[in-house]
């Protein structure tokens, strides 16, 4: 059974720190991630002037070398410098053979994907570049993860055509481990699942389970082929709002999931699987 709110406990040790806040400048901030990368935490976001993907949309981030508890001045990842009308959202992170990726979704209007643009981090500089486009219409929702194969998958979604709604959940699948070039995309099902079916997986060699968001809580679906074909839907038996879920596993193996549960999003909760 699933437990009542007055059995679910705070984790022993866990603290909260407050990364960034909005500002005068960007008033709005949405869909962060996080990544290690040669001993130090990046975090990074999407910033917008006033509300969610108007007038403006950047990608921001912070970096720690304190695991955390401090944070250096805002940094600027890809912002729309040229005036051309993009919105950059979101962001997804990947620290790679020593170099630190970004992959982040261009977008020209609310929801209206165009491609997914991979940016870099140049260590001698210190100033993040372009290296190209991965994939079209593709919206990454969490840090790429290698399979058994040597590919990496990224969970996310993606539209028909670019400048499209992408209503599809979806992965895609790298080169080996050449991820700065393009991506196969690969969609879940047939049909779409609108409005938001954000898409998280958890890897398994060449086993993949894929836990995606949609009105009525969660779905499921599976890949036993490193995600080249899909089964699927089944629907979850877990009370999840109509929210981002993330998957991913501990350092010992175990699996996790942190979602909202409803009501709304007031309560943010972590299941953690049993060992083996």
């Amino acid at each position: 059974p699933w437990p009542a709110a007055e059995q679910r406990e705070r984790p022993a040790g866990a603290v909260d720190v407050v990364v960034h806040r909005a500002d005068a400048q960007y008033q709005f901030l949405h869909d962060n991630a996080v990544v290690w990368h040669k001993g130090t935490l990046l975090a990074a976001w999407y910033n917008c002037p006033r509300g969610e993907m108007q007038q403006a949309s950047a990608i921001r981030g912070r970096r720690s070398r304190d695991g955390g508890a401090t944070w250096s001045e805002v940094e600027v990842i890809a912002e729309d410098h040229a005036k051309k009308g993009i919105l950059y959202v979101p962001v997804a992170l990947l620290s790679h053979e020593g170099t630190l990726y970004a992959y982040i979704t261009n977008m020209v209007g609310a929801d209206l994907v165009v491609n997914c643009e991979v940016f870099a981090l140049n260590e001698a500089t210190d100033r993040w570049g372009s290296r190209g486009f991965i994939a079209d219409a593709f919206l990454p929702n969490c840090a790429p993860v290698r399979m058994g194969n040597g590919n990496f998958i990224m969970a996310g979604r993606v539209a028909d055509r670019p400048k499209g709604k992408p209503e599809w959940p979806a992965v895609a699948i790298s080169s080996g481990g050449n991820v700065a070039r393009p991506w196969t995309v690969v969609r879940l099902m047939a049909k779409p699942l609108p409005p938001f079916p954000e898409t998280s997986v958890w890897v398994d060699h060449s086993k993949i389970i894929a836990v995606v968001r949609e009105p009525r809580g969660g779905r499921v679906f599976t890949s036993r082929d490193y995600g080249r074909a899909w089964a699927g839907p089944m629907q979850t038996n877990l009370p999840i709002s109509h929210s981002k879920l993330y998957a991913s596993v501990l350092s010992t193996g175990q699996r996790y999931l942190v979602w909202n549960v409803p009501p709304a999003r007031n309560e943010l909760v972590i299941g953690v699987s049993r060992p083996g």
